[in-house]
């Protein structure tokens, strides 16, 4: 694992990961709304929201607050800054059953 790795090749790394297990996966960029979750995964009846981040980089305070919404209503949202962490997350809703 680099520790400088990039976000995006990060999420990239991942995406193609989740796809490779079946997973649908969408990049969000809601349009006038920021600091949501970078990727929505869906997978047996179950939807994630993962946070990418460089290594040891954290949340900007929108995005605390997004997320922290996004949980109290029910919703599931991870955050990573590794590819071992982010194929960690996806193993986890690849293992979760209707």
């Amino acid at each position: 694992m680099s520790t400088t790795e990039l976000e995006s090749r990060i999420e990239q790394k991942a995406s193609e990961y989740a796809k490779s297990l079946g997973m649908m996966t969408l990049k969000l960029n809601v349009k006038g709304q920021s600091g949501w979750p970078d990727r929505l995964y869906v997978w047996n009846g179950h939807v994630w929201f993962i946070e990418y981040k460089q290594y040891k980089h954290t949340l900007r305070p929108l995005q605390s607050i997004i997320h922290s919404q996004l949980t109290k209503l029910g919703a599931v949202v991870r955050v990573a800054d590794n590819l071992i962490d982010a194929r960690s997350i996806i193993n986890e809703l690849y293992n979760l059953r209707p």
